[in-house]
């Protein structure tokens, strides 16, 4: 016979409950698209700012 014992396991804890709700699939969606709409403003931007720059440095050749 094996000398384990169901009630006598020292140094094995149960794992923590984690308090927050999980998240749904729609949050995962719904953050997926403001980051797709903040790179999408982010390289509109950027790209405007180039060409200004570009255009203005023509102008004074």
């Amino acid at each position: 016979m094996s000398s384990f014992a169901p009630g006598r396991l020292s140094g094995i804890t149960a794992p923590a409950v984690d308090a927050r709700p999980l998240r749904r699939v729609r949050h995962e969606v719904r953050d997926g698209a403001v980051v797709m709409a903040f790179s999408a403003v982010a390289s509109t931007a950027l790209a405007g700012a180039m060409l200004l720059v570009v255009t203005l440095a023509g102008q004074g050749a």
